[in-house]
């Protein structure tokens, strides 16, 4: 279903128009039910009169759809069963209300979750009767499952098989699935659905990947543990030290008898070892903590900011990937070619005639203390600050978890705002949610209040 998204200060809707005709005495109970909030799961609303047209507005603060908050990280087991039970809970609440199914939006843009919790809210629309179908939604979530999760792809293919059977009813189903032991059943499964979906002409491929141990990146707080460490063996050995001067100082100054001298003795000996111990372990202590937190800084680096210009081993294939060619379309008699390159027979310089760059834009940040490259060569990107959720993570208190999108639509690139909190703006003209905006090379893109430069 189409609807749009506005943004005031505090909270964030999604409106849908309804029709003069349509908005008839005979929905008002459907209105008042939802109006109230009474329904668990389904997204409170209310119906709006603004110049004589109706819309009906769907509070989905702090939410976003499965469309836009799982496009780069997939649905894992936990999250689809979480979907599948708040489904569950939603449509025996709407039977309580003698409320039918019929009227619930089944789209992936359409469903809503929150970012920090495994919650889910669905859209009830009761002016149409050709709202979305449930088998159509299970197909389009195959999309969005993550296929190096058994039990997650398991849980959606059994979904898929299940509702496309003749006569099923949605809460049958769920109920059929959720009650499926994932570590018993999941290989059988997983079988069975895809040879029937190779049948239907479905191009869905599982395949095993090997797992690659993610780099070990030391915490600030274990690496501020280890260094704190290391500073009190220091003190340690310099208590020592002071320990030794003590003795000193005392046998220098005064007679000793024979025992108070050994005694004396033994004290600087065993204070000395010690405190060279002390020392030499709380230096290397604090140097490896050093060491190990800066090379996983870097690591993270890497991730988040791929214009590292400091870096050495900084690869700039991704600036510019296609090779300088050289071409001419005259010749001439004084000149011959050799090794691609047109070199005159007086030994004069070599002339450069044409030469093909990348036309791939890409974004640089101007107001951050360190450069931001963001490439828009392979699209779609998704920007924000909510890592494991975007392809490029902005680490700025003014840009959201799941701030924009930038897309290719045929040959052009658009950049879309997700319903973020402040803002996402072309030239300093303030986007609307979820609306397409083509963008050119000499814009400016202001991402919260990080300036980037298209070029």
């Amino acid at each position: 279903m189409e609807h749009r998204y506005y943004r005031d200060l505090k909270h964030s809707y999604a409106i849908v128009d309804v029709k003069e005709d349509e908005n008839t005495p005979g929905y008002r109970y459907q209105l008042k039910v939802l109006e109230g909030k009474r329904v668990k799961k389904l997204l409170p609303c209310s119906l709006r009169q603004i110049n004589d047209d109706s819309f009906l507005y769907y509070d989905v603060t702090s939410m976003m759809s499965l469309e836009d908050r799982f496009s780069v990280k997939k649905m894992n087991y936990e999250q689809a069963r979480a979907l599948l039970t708040d489904m569950k809970n939603m449509l025996e609440s709407m039977s309580e209300f003698l409320l039918g199914e019929e009227g619930i939006i089944f789209e992936v843009g359409s469903v809503f979750t929150g970012l920090s919790s495994n919650e889910f809210g669905f859209m009830f629309f009761p002016y149409s009767d050709e709202n979305p179908g449930f088998a159509e939604f299970c197909e389009e979530l195959l999309e969005y499952v993550d296929y190096e999760d058994d039990r997650a792809s398991a849980l959606i293919y059994e979904l898929c098989e299940r509702a496309k059977e003749e006569g099923a009813m949605i809460l049958s189903v769920i109920d059929d699935v959720l009650g499926i032991d994932p570590e018993t059943d999941k290989g059988e499964a997983v079988e069975e659905v895809k040879e029937t979906y190779e049948e239907d002409a479905f191009d869905y491929t599982y395949e095993e990947q090997e797992e690659v141990p993610e780099p070990a990146v030391r915490s600030r707080m274990k690496m501020s543990k280890e260094v704190l460490g290391g500073k009190t063996q220091l003190l340690f050995s310099l208590l020592f030290a002071c320990v030794i001067g003590a003795v000193t100082y005392i046998r220098m100054n005064f007679i000793l008898s024979e025992e108070e001298n050994l005694l004396s003795m033994g004290v600087m000996l065993v204070s000395g070892i010690t405190g060279v111990v002390a020392f030499i372990s709380g230096t290397r202590g604090i140097r490896k903590a050093k060491e190990e937190y800066r090379n996983g800084k870097k690591h993270e680096s890497r991730d988040d900011y791929s214009d590292d210009y400091d870096d050495e081993d900084y690869a700039y294939e991704d600036v510019y990937r296609s090779p300088i060619k050289i071409t001419s379309s005259f010749k001439t008699e004084d000149s011959i070619v050799k090794n691609d390159e047109r070199v005159s027979k007086n030994g004069d310089e070599t002339m450069v005639l044409e030469c093909d760059e990348d036309e791939n834009m890409t974004l640089y940040s101007r107001n951050l203390d360190k450069t931001v490259r963001i490439s828009l060569d392979k699209l779609p990107v998704v920007i924000g600050k909510m890592e494991g959720c975007v392809d490029k993570i902005i680490s700025d208190m003014s840009v959201s978890r799941i701030h924009c999108k930038f897309v290719n639509d045929g040959k052009r690139v658009a950049i879309m705002d997700l319903g973020s909190t402040n803002g996402t703006f072309k030239n300093g003209v303030r986007l609307s949610p979820k609306e397409k905006n083509y963008i050119e090379e000499g814009d400016e893109i202001k991402i919260g209040r990080v300036c980037f430069d298209c070029r």
